[in-house]
């Protein structure tokens, strides 16, 4: 699936720019019917966060205060990089990649080189990248598209005087708004700052965003480990992006596959969990997350096809 075969209406005030693409990415691999050995569906999403570094201190980001997250100077390293996409390669992945995660992807030293080899690994994957544009020039961004990004979507966190640079930028470059998407995420609380607002997995600062800590965790299924990898920068497998304080960790990619991570006892142990409504456990006992706006199909793909290791010992 190519990035040409995608084109999405997108409100740049609206927090639901990916909903839809990773929708339509999600349904084609269910399509495919790509599983693992041991019958687990592949993922269709894998997000990066390919450095622990930012320049920004947002309210609603739990780097509001650093004895919660700090900002360390950290960031993932080439051939780390290349092992997982060699990986990934080995079994025909096509899907979604994503560079987001905790940090600035545009403070990465060799982000260049990370976009040139994902194409070079993974020439049908869709790439994109999620950054507040702070460091984000015409030249920076056309050598990004050049070596082989598919989508750059800039949240604008100051005001609406920054949307005017931005779309001129677009505009000289010769992109669409599928290619680079402008996002107004400099709205008052009122409006939830742009964003699906969430607890980041219970570590956001509750007073300042006028919002209270769960009760008691939700009652519901949470399909992010059925479609999505999160992996950061020194190669852990967390549970998902939600979880800043990155509690649950599902595999060392310095020593075990992706797939062994995706596959193992503690994904499955999670997916149990979540498909039969619980989160009772850390990390997603404190999450407010929805978590069924996506991978609905992964979903019941998992449950149709291992849902008989439910009575094993996993």
């Amino acid at each position: 699936m190519s990035s040409e075969d995608q084109s999405f209406s997108l409100d740049p005030a609206g927090p639901e720019h990916n909903v839809k693409r990773i929708d339509e990415i999600t349904k084609g691999s269910v399509a495919a019917g790509m599983t693992f050995p041991d019958g687990t569906p592949v993922f269709s999403f894998v997000e990066f966060s390919i450095t622990d570094l930012c320049n920004r201190v947002c309210v609603f980001c739990p780097r509001s205060d650093p004895s919660v997250y700090p900002n360390n100077n950290e960031e993932m390293s080439l051939d780390l990089y290349e092992k997982i996409l060699a990986e990934l390669s080995s079994i025909g992945w096509q899907g979604l990649l994503s560079f987001s995660g905790y940090g600035e992807p545009l403070l990465h030293t060799r982000l260049i080189d990370f976009v040139r080899v994902t194409k070079e690994h993974l020439p049908t994957s869709i790439l994109e990248m999620v950054t507040n544009g702070d460091r984000l020039t015409a030249e920076t961004c056309r050598t990004l598209f050049d070596s082989g990004m598919d989508c750059v979507k800039v949240s604008l966190y100051d005001g609406p005087h920054q949307i005017e640079p931005f779309e001129t930028m677009r505009n000289e470059l010769e992109l669409s708004e599928d290619q680079f998407i402008i996002r107004h995420r400099f709205l008052g609380p009122e409006d939830y700052y742009g964003l699906i607002l969430t607890n980041r997995a219970g570590t956001v600062d509750f007073d300042a965003l006028e919002m209270s800590p769960l009760a008691e965790p939700k009652n519901q299924p949470c399909y992010f480990p059925f479609y999505k990898v999160m992996i950061d920068y020194d190669g852990r497998v967390l549970l998902c992006s939600h979880d800043w304080n990155k509690k649950l960790c599902a595999g060392d990619l310095n020593e075990v596959s992706l797939e062994e991570a995706w596959t193992g006892r503690v994904m499955m142990k999670v997916r149990q969990k979540l498909a039969g409504r619980s989160r009772s456990f850390s990390p997603c006992s404190a999450c407010d997350v929805d978590g069924t706006m996506n991978g609905g199909q992964a979903f019941e793909q998992w449950k149709r096809q291992v849902a008989s290791t439910e009575g094993k010992d996993v």
